[in-house]
């Protein structure tokens, strides 16, 4: 809690100060990325091992339950290798793929039905909200009541008291998504990549509260 301003105008003082809040909850949302790789003695040799190999990881996908419309498919690069003597080379072709679930409980067992089919690597698994509305508005009434408390003290300390809001502006202090919900990211292996995924929800708002006597 920080109080940038305390002036007075005539009979009344103005306070600016800042409330924090913060809420966890239950993610309900969240996106694997992962790689997957494939070699060959030539880049067309390449190309195909990996084109089989993202069919497989797709067929498993959708076994798994999930919809083609969640998973977004990789474009193929390659890169010429050596070997440790230099003599041979060796081309690896490699695309990351990310696939989105509504259902965490389904995580582990996409996870291994992915690795199963031929990916090299889950990457990281990111964890959001797909409606974060009721988390941000029980943040906010924390950081208010925050901003609230402080505002109070201010006025019991000066022998004044709390008339009302001046000005208010707020910002959300948590990595976002594309449609602007919290997210967490978890590397892969990071112990909470299997555990009960969870959002926080911070919230900061900046307020002027003006002072009176009573």
């Amino acid at each position: 809690m920080t109080a940038s301003t305390l002036l007075t105008l005539s009979s009344n003082t103005l306070v600016t100060l800042s409330g924090n809040g913060e809420i966890t909850t239950r993610a309900d949302r969240a996106v694997i990325s992962f790689s997957v790789t494939a070699e060959g003695d030539s880049a067309p040799v390449a190309l195909q091992a990996h084109r089989e190999r993202i069919s497989a990881v797709m067929a498993a996908l959708k076994a798994a339950g999930v919809s083609e419309r969640d998973i977004q498919a990789p474009s193929q690069r390659v890169n010429e290798n050596f070997d440790p003597k230099g003599t041979k080379p060796r081309f690896a072709a490699s695309g990351d793929l990310s696939v989105t679930l509504t259902d965490t409980a389904k995580l582990n067992a996409v996870t291994d039905a992915v690795l199963a089919a031929g990916a090299s690597r889950i990457s990281n698994t990111r964890y959001s909200l797909s409606d974060d509305r009721a988390s941000r508005r029980q943040a906010r009434q924390l950081a208010l009541d925050d901003a609230r408390a402080e505002a109070e003290h201010y006025a019991k300390t000066l022998n004044l008291k709390v008339k009302r809001i001046v000005r208010i502006s707020e910002t959300t202090a948590s990595p976002t998504s594309a449609n602007g919900a919290p997210v967490v990211i978890v590397e892969a292996n990071s112990p909470s990549a299997s555990s009960d995924p969870t959002v926080k929800t911070r919230v900061t708002v900046r307020t002027e509260f003006e002072l009176v006597k009573p």
